[in-house]
Parts: C-alpha cells; structure tokens; sequence
C-alpha cells in the first residue's frame, strides 16, 4: 500500500502514485495536485503549447526630430511612460511635446521592455 508524505522525494512520489493508480488506490490530495500540475506542465513543454505570461516592466516614449542636413535624425528619450497609458495619449502627449522643440517631427514611437515567464 503506498504511503504519501510531503517529505518523501519526487521520485518516490512518482513511483507510489503509479503504484496507488495501478492498485486503484488514490493518492493524499496535495500529493494527486503536485503530481498532476508537474504532469501538466511536462506534457505543455513536450507540445510546445505552454503558456507564456507578458508583463511590462518598462515603458519610453521615443520622439524622433530632424536632424542636421545630413538627413539623419535625432531621438528623444522619455522614460518612466505609465503602463497603462492609452496610444492615443502618449500620441497627444508626443505632439505636445514635438511642438516644443525646434525641429519638426519625423516620428513617434513606444519602446515596451516586457518580461516573459510560464504561466503555472
């Protein structure tokens, strides 16, 4: 009869809840949930099917103005942009600030830094 502690290897976890399965015995509880996230999990990274989480960790806003008459531009930097900040915003927020500046602007863009991790 297979016995279940929290204390044993996974190994041993492994090989008693084959044998429980086998006897048709089930398994403690906390034990049958460990034992069927990890199966889960190995069976997404076998298929290639695991699920990816995407947080932004940091967010800039880019203005890019003419540069000298070499035809070449200059970029803008602006960090510290909110995360949940709308496109249309930052866009407005962009004009205003291009209007400040003594070159035209050539263009407008949102650099995302984003941090991936698997999703349990």
């Amino acid at each position: 009869m297979p016995f279940f502690s929290h204390y044993i290897s996974e190994r041993q976890k492994r090989a008693a809840s084959k044998a429980s399965l086998q006897s048709g015995m089930a398994p403690c509880l906390a034990c049958a949930e460990q034992l069927s996230a990890r199966d889960k999990n190995k069976n997404q990274k076998e298929n290639g099917s695991m699920a990816i989480n995407e947080t932004v960790v940091k967010r800039s806003l880019i203005i890019n103005v003419e540069g000298d008459t070499d035809g070449k531009t200059k970029s803008h930097t602006y960090n510290g942009i909110k995360q949940d900040a709308q496109a249309d915003k930052i866009h407005s927020a962009a004009t205003a600030l291009g209007g400040l500046m003594e070159k035209a602007v050539v263009g407008v863009m949102v650099n995302n830094r984003v941090s991936l991790d698997e999703a349990l």
